[in-house]
Parts: C-alpha cells; sequence; structure tokens
C-alpha cells in the first residue's frame, strides 16, 4: 500500500516544486499535471538506434570494442523486445567545475538552513525546508546472515545495514554538470524519491569495513552469507519502493563496484591469478541474479538499469555483463517479463530519475549510502567519482535534507535509534518493513542440498551423481553435461562444496536446456 495523505493536507511547497508525481503528504499521491513529454537532450530515443551495432565487431557508437559480450547481450534483450535505451558516453567534469559546484551546493544549503557557516552542528531551532520533512525511514532490525556484526544503528554508525531511508530530491545539475532547469510546462522540476542505502562493504580496501562480518574462521568470504544479506537488501530496496507508490525505479550496479575492487587482497581466491577470475565473476553474476529475484518478486512496474559498459574487458563490462546476462535468462526462463527491466547505456542516474518525474511518473532513485554519514563526505575534496557524493553535490535538496538528519557535518558517534529520532523530529515516519529472509538458516539449507547430491558422501559431486539427479528431474543427457562442465570450474571431474555453493546461486549459468519426458 502507498503512503498517500488527504487533498487538504498539501504543502505549499508542492506548488514551488512543480506538483507531486513523486511526493505524497498523508493520504493519496497527489495528482500531477498533463504536460508535454520533455525533451530528452541526448537520448536516442527512436527503437532502431536503441540497438547495438550487430555485426561481428560490436560497435559502441562509431567506436569498436575489444570486448563485445555485453553490447551483444543489450542486442539479444532487445531482440526480446526489453526496452533498451542508448546514450552518448558521459563527460566527467573538470576539477575545477565539480568544486565550483560542491561550493555552490553548501552555500546554497547554509542559507536554506539558517546557518551562519556551513558545518555549524544543527540546533533545535534550525529551519526545516518543507521538502526534508518528507522523509520515511524503512527499518529493519536484527542479526546479519552470519549471526554477528553491528547491523543495527548506533555507535559508529548512524543507518542500519538494512534500513532504507527516503527522502525528496530534484537534480539541479545534469549529466554534463550543467544547470538544469524545467522541461515542462510548469514553473518548476517535478520531485522524486531517493531511497538511501548501504550495500556490504567486503573489498574497498584492505580494511574494508564489513569483510570480517562476512568471513569464516579460516578469513576466507564465506559467500552464502553474503549473498543472502546483500539480497536482503534488494527486497528492502523494493519493499520501500512500493509502499512510496513508486512506478519507475532507477538502479546501478549497486555494490559491485568499488566495494569489490580490493577483495583480491582480503581473500586470494577471488584473484585474477586464481581460475583467471572466475570466482570474482562468479560472484558478480550471483549478485545480478539475486537483484532480478528481487524485481520479478516486486510490484513495481519499472525497474531503470543504468550500465555503462566500456568494451575494455574491465570492470564496469564485468558489472554490465552480470546483469545482463541474468536478466536475459530470467526473461527466458519466464521468471522476469521483458519489459519490466529496461536498459539504459551511458545513462546517468541522477538525470534519468529527474526526466522521469518530470514526466508525471512516481520515481525512486537508489543510492549506494554510507552508514556513518547520509550523503558521507560530499562537501569535501575527495571522492571524485563516488555516486553518493556526487549525487548530493548536484542536489541541494538532497544534501540540505542529508545535513538535518546527520546533525551537521561531521561523522561522530551515534546513539542506538539516532536517526528514527531525527526523522521523526524533522516530521517524518519510521516504517517497519516485513521481513520475509530468514537467511540465518541459509547455509545449512545448502549444506543439506549439497549432502542431497553427494550420494557417494565423500565431500564431493562427481558428474554421474549430478546427471542423476538432473535426470530424474526431466533434463537432457546431453544438457547435464554442459551444466556439470560449467559448475566445475577448475575441471577436475568433481564439484567441490565451494563451486556447488556458486553454480547454485547462479554464478555460472547454464545455458538454456532441453526437457525430455521421463
Amino acid at each position: 500500500m502507498a503512503l498517500w495523505a488527504s487533498q487538504a493536507s498539501q504543502p505549499a511547497y508542492l506548488g514551488q516544486l512543480g506538483g507531486a508525481s513523486a511526493v505524497p503528504v498523508e493520504g493519496r499521491l497527489l495528482e500531477g499535471h498533463t504536460s508535454p513529454r520533455p525533451v530528452e537532450g541526448q537520448l536516442l530515443d527512436s527503437r532502431p538506434s536503441a540497438r547495438p551495432d550487430a555485426s561481428p565487431t560490436v560497435r559502441s557508437g562509431a567506436r569498436r570494442v575489444a570486448n563485445s559480450e555485453p553490447f551483444e547481450l543489450v542486442d539479444e534483450l532487445y531482440r526480446l523486445n526489453s526496452p533498451v535505451k542508448k546514450f552518448p558516453p558521459l563527460q566527467f567534469p573538470s576539477d575545477r567545475v565539480r568544486d565550483g559546484i560542491r561550493d555552490g551546493t553548501k552555500k546554497k544549503v547554509a542559507k536554506e538552513l539558517g546557518l551562519q557557516h556551513f558545518g555549524q552542528p544543527v540546533s533545535p531551532g534550525a529551519l526545516v525546508p518543507v521538502h526534508s520533512r518528507q522523509v520515511f525511514l524503512f527499518s529493519d532490525e536484527g542479526v546479519n546472515a552470519a549471526g554477528h556484526g553491528a547491523t543495527n544503528g548506533g555507535g559508529d554508525y548512524l543507518m542500519g545495514r538494512f534500513e532504507v531511508l527516503s527522502v525528496v530530491a530534484t537534480a539541479d545539475y545534469d549529466e554534463n554538470w550543467r544547470f538544469v532547469r524545467s522541461n515542462t510546462s510548469d514553473a518548476a522540476k517535478k520531485p522524486f524519491w531517493v531511497l538511501h542505502a548501504a550495500a556490504i562493504n567486503i573489498g574497498e580496501t584492505e580494511r574494508a569495513t564489513d569483510y570480517q562480518d562476512y568471513a569464516n574462521e579460516m578469513g576466507k568470504l564465506e559467500l552464502i552469507h553474503y549473498i543472502e544479506d546483500m539480497g536482503r537488501i534488494y527486497d528492502n530496496i523494493l519493499q520501500s519502493a512500493e509502499k512510496l507508490g513508486v512506478t519507475s525505479l532507477v538502479f546501478f550496479p549497486f555494490g559491485m563496484g568499488a566495494f569489490l575492487r580490493n577483495l583480491y587482497k582480503l581473500d586470494a581466491d577471488y584473484s585474477e591469478a586464481n581460475l583467471h577470475g572466475q570466482r570474482l565473476k562468479e560472484l558478480r553474476h550471483a549478485l545480478a541474479k539475486r537483484f532480478v529475484k528481487a524485481v520479478s518478486d516486486s510490484t513495481v512496474e519499472r525497474v531503470h538499469l543504468c550500465i555503462a559498459p566500456s568494451g575494455k574487458g574491465d570492470e564496469l563490462d564485468a558489472n554490465a555483463t552480470a546483469f545482463l546476462t541474468e536478466m536475459l535468462l530470467s526473461i527466458k526462463s519466464g521468471q522476469l517479463k521483458p519489459r519490466v527491466m529496461e536498459v539504459l547505456l551511458n545513462a546517468d542516474a541522477l538525470s534519468t530519475a529527474q526526466r522521469l518525474a518530470d514526466d508525471n511518473r512516481c520515481v525512486g532513485l537508489v543510492n549506494g549510502a554510507n552508514r556513518r554519514m547520509v550523503g558521507n563526505h560530499w562537501f569535501s575534496y575527495g571522492a571524485r567519482m563516488a555516486i553518493d557524493e556526487n549525487l548530493h553535490r548536484r542536489s541541494w535538496r538532497m544534501a540540505s535534507t542529508a545535513y538535518l538528519l546527520n546533525g551537521g557535518a561531521e561523522a561522530v558517534r551515534r546513539h542506538p535509534g539516532e536517526l528514527a529520532a531525527r526523522v521523526k523530529g524533522l516530521g517524518g515516519k519510521v516504517i517497519p518493513l516485513q521481513t520475509t529472509n530468514d537467511s540465518s538458516d541459509a547455509k545449512g539449507e545448502v549444506l543439506k542440498q549439497f549432502r542431497k547430491w553427494d550420494t557417494s558422501g565423500d565431500g564431493r559431486i562427481s558428474k554421474d551423481e549430478m546427471c542423476k539427479v538432473l535426470l530424474a528431474v526431466g533434463i537432457a543427457q546431453k544438457d547435464c553435461d554442459i551444466i556439470f562442465s560449467a559448475a566445475d570450474s577448475n575441471k577436475d571431474g568433481f564439484l567441490s562444496y565451494h563451486e556447488f555453493v556458486y553454480w547454485l546461486l547462479g554464478g555460472q549459468s547454464p545455458p538454456s536446456l532441453t526437457p525430455v519426458r521421463v
């Protein structure tokens, strides 16, 4: 059920923001205006031009690429009637431009909050802009899948691990960091929701904050617990979007960039030298598969996936390939309807959210948040490429609400329940999420499945053992051979527990299967 409100409770700021297509107040969603479709700027909006070149050497724009896999997957999705749109490659601003916009946003925040200077702690009598009163904290308390670790707010953390914080924003600067003026016939841009959620950091540096919570007694990553908890975060994001009445959710490869980049330094199994990087590839696919499942179980009408494959065989390509592959398999299996997820090549997430909101849609933009501070240190000189910081630099409304929720511009020790208290203090609400994911027994369930397949009880699964199970459920012999070969990553003729886990969680996806009658 969406969070709506009565027409009589309409706040004055709705006129200032140009309609409430994304801002429910206290009863029902206030109707937006009927306006012409906004100009889509550099969007190549015709279907033929949105397709990648289907030539043997796939092109990105007019440029030949070394790695064509993500573009070929996009082409196949397009043929299956999955919506695809292509934008020109993003051009990142110079430090001078970025720093100038950041400083301008700081001044705007200080002015709107009535601060004597940016950095001043928030006092009880601080000004609260009307948009900052539209804030919801979707709470999910409890332990993680491993049964230990700091999951709730308090101490070093403002946000709980599984919480989703929703605030109202508009985009002040576009993908090229140019000031955004309204594209509609209304006087102002239309607002949208920003859903702050914190991905699990298991590899940003050698001191990744969450790695120890997901390491076993040997110091190795406990994959099942990690995937289960990331899946819980995905589910909470989608559930929060449903409660807000979101119809268009803007998403990106959440938690799959910097948070995995140095995982190999903590667990050598994920190094490029080990099986040519197969373990990390399987991990990305397991995450993508879990997200696609969350989408297929949700009632959100459309998820807009912003990806930017480079064609260089790098991290950008790996993330794009994981999501596109799992989307494709889910569509072919009937789990996902083709038009539920839209692929946006090279699209800027913030500009996409604003464009959709201006088109009278109820929009939610997912942000990879920092648990210590909402917006992290967006006001400093670091994090030049981070999505969290740059979203706040480009939206003063987002930044001002973050300032109020943080209590200022410093990461300080937090008391339990501090974020909930601040949300309520602004006039917002705390809404418990319904958690259906009891992941504490996840490892036990997988072990049970492993023992079921390991009929000889020697701690590994032979090809004959696996094929007996597959044949019994109607899989053809030739497909059994293909599946086993895909799962047996070290090619020793057996599946270890580790290999079985990756295969079960979707890391190495099998091809289309041909059932036979039994």
